[in-house]
């Protein structure tokens, strides 16, 4: 590994440890209870440091909720993107929910936390957004239409979107990934067909 690569390595593990400990600290004190001098003592990190790279506490939860992107995107299978790309895109984000069962305790507690606090629920969009341009790209970099791609992506999220937002508010009484099922269950069939436009 490079100087530089090594560098970025430990800022990159930096970062994860302040979103990491600042969630706990979110989900123990309240997120208007706790200040960013007790996320920087927690965790050790500069007040600085932390601001650096989360100008606001907000920043931190974003930060903390588009994480696994990444691995969402990792399950798209490229096979699917040109002939079936809302398949495609609908699959990985199920397979995204089943792979990380673990978190789904905590990630009940975030989306509470989000639900009760205006400044957090007022940004809750950018994650699915983020994740949105990620789904699309990933679509067209294996071949898929960018329109019918960019349509899959804001059906799989937005399916995620509002099934989140349901097993929030029923604190979880279904699972999320039963509930992002029947989002997309409940899609209807294309409206206008290729031939008829």
């Amino acid at each position: 590994m490079t100087p530089t690569g090594a560098v970025a390595e430990k800022a990159a593990i930096r970062r994860q440890s302040v979103i990491d400990i600042a969630i706990d600290l979110y989900l123990t004190h309240g997120f208007a209870g706790t200040t960013m001098d007790m996320i920087a003592q927690a965790s050790g990190v500069a007040r600085r440091t932390i601001f650096r790279d989360f100008p606001t506490k907000e920043d931190i939860v974003l930060a903390w909720t588009v994480t696994t992107g990444p691995a969402l995107v990792a399950r798209i299978d490229p096979a699917r993107c040109a002939t079936d790309p809302v398949t495609a895109a609908t699959e990985a984000v199920l397979g995204h929910i089943n792979a990380h069962r673990d978190v789904h305790p905590v990630s009940l507690k975030v989306g509470r936390l989000i639900e009760d606090t205006p400044s957090l629920k007022a940004r809750a969009h950018e994650k699915y957004q983020v994740w949105e341009h990620m789904v699309a790209t990933a679509i067209v970099a294996h071949g898929g239409d960018p329109l019918a791609a960019a349509m899959a992506a804001a059906i799989a999220i937005g399916g995620l979107r509002i099934a989140a937002r349901q097993w929030t508010l029923e604190g979880g009484e279904r699972s999320i990934a039963d509930l992002t099922a029947a989002t997309y269950a409940a899609l209807p069939r294309p409206i206008v067909s290729k031939d008829q436009t």
